[in-house]
């Protein structure tokens, strides 16, 4: 035990801190995007634009999508990695893995929708644009799993690994409620999917403003 504990502070305690300042200034840049994103379009919702429409900029937006990218690049390499010295098997067993793989995805989803509409820029308008739809969706799972992967890193740190670990057991525990709750879940969805099948579409419906 006393060796384990000398090897984590001597090597492993500050690779694991390298590893979760890069996670820190990535998550901090697709944040950044996010809410600039979010505040743009709804600058053009509050405030009257010009002809020539609210973009983002582009120079800015490209550049932080590609330090995004090759982090996600080289988070790739170290899956594969892990994938290739220990299995798939093995690398399935980790739950945490669970959660890497579509935040990975996700991350570069983002950056790839990101690049096309800041390489063609799109007039943010009233109506709907199905490619900053899109993103906007790629964004919103992208932040929520981003955010929650910092539980990964919080286990390493005396202060926060307990309750990180009580968290975990909880949902463990909760794994039958889950899936109970979204049974009802899914059968009350598609009730009202067949119940509103003819309502109109859009922010209100046919309820009237």
């Amino acid at each position: 035990q006393s060796f384990v504990s000398w090897q984590w502070r001597q090597f492993a305690r500050r690779m694991y801190i390298v590893e979760l300042i890069l996670y820190l200034i990535v998550l901090s840049i697709v944040t950044f995007e996010i809410y600039f994103f979010s505040m743009v379009e709804k600058l053009h919702h509050d405030v009257e634009a010009n002809s020539s429409g609210i973009y983002e900029s582009e120079e800015l937006s490209l550049a932080l999508d590609a330090i995004v990218v090759i982090y996600c690049l080289r988070w790739l390499s170290r899956e594969a990695w892990e994938v290739a010295d220990g299995g798939i098997r093995v690398y399935l067993r980790d739950g945490w893995n669970w959660l890497e793989i579509p935040t990975l995805l996700l991350m570069m989803s983002f950056c790839l929708f990101d690049i096309i509409t800041a390489s063609n820029p799109i007039f943010i308008d009233g109506e709907s644009v199905t490619v900053a739809d899109t993103r906007a969706s790629f964004a919103s799972l992208c932040g929520v799993l981003m955010w929650l992967r910092l539980l990964y890193f919080l286990r390493g740190f005396s202060g926060t690994g307990p309750f990180v670990r009580i968290v975990l057991e909880i949902v463990k525990d909760m794994k039958n409620f889950i899936l109970l709750l979204l049974i009802v879940l899914g059968g009350f969805a598609t009730g009202l999917v067949a119940l509103f099948r003819s309502t109109p579409s859009g922010d209100f419906g046919d309820t009237g403003e």
